[in-house]
């Protein structure tokens, strides 16, 4: 499964459209973020974006079981 096929399954799970990105990754148009989905440009800072207007969490988990989160607050 592709990142952008994830992005869409968690959104949609969510009770979200794609088009309630738009403000959130700050982008003006339908266009440019039709283009992020089928190009896969995804930047680490949308991915935390979307992570966090789902309530969910991007994190990075250690085989010792030790979690980095990423946040907006410290990318």
């Amino acid at each position: 499964m592709s990142n952008s096929a994830k992005l869409r399954y968690l959104i949609d799970a969510c009770g979200m459209k794609q088009a309630d990105l738009m403000p959130i990754l700050q982008m003006g148009s339908k266009q440019s973020l039709s283009n992020k989905f089928v190009n896969e440009r995804w930047s680490l800072d949308d991915v935390i974006k979307i992570a966090e207007a789902t309530g969910s969490k991007l994190a990075i988990i250690r085989p010792n079981g030790e979690q980095i989160v990423f946040t907006s607050e410290n990318p």
